[in-house]
């Protein structure tokens, strides 16, 4: 049962493209949101692809990843957080993310997932 006051942490590790799991994890983020909890997403790895707001999704017959992104808030799913040596070992920076992304490190990230009641991975 979802519940407000379960921590819900969605890691994001997969680029927005290629597999069905980005866009799966962004849907079951929303879903969760709507049923008024309020999860995590964490992007690290190749999820910090996912962040890039110059998606040209139509080039392979596919929606806009970035547009669903954008869509987060608005079903409560407020808390994005993105790991700085994934963005490092990219060469992206802060410039690079959407306004409401905060950067953590890797201890903070190790953090996040002890604390968390439960984790769903993508």
């Amino acid at each position: 049962m979802i519940t407000p006051n379960k921590k819900i942490l969605f890691v994001m590790r997969h680029g927005p493209y290629g597999t069905a799991l980005a866009r799966e994890a962004l849907e079951a983020a929303l879903g969760t949101g709507s049923f008024g909890a309020h999860p995590t997403v964490l992007f690290m790895d190749d999820g910090v692809w996912q962040l890039l707001a110059n998606q040209q999704g139509a080039a392979i017959q596919q929606k806009s990843h970035y547009a669903m992104l954008s869509a987060l808030p608005v079903y409560g799913v407020e808390k994005l957080l993105v790991e700085r040596d994934s963005l490092d070992a990219r060469q992206l920076n802060v410039n690079d993310l959407p306004d409401n992304v905060t950067i953590i490190e890797r201890a903070q990230t190790s953090k996040l997932l002890a604390d968390s009641d439960v984790i769903l991975g993508f």
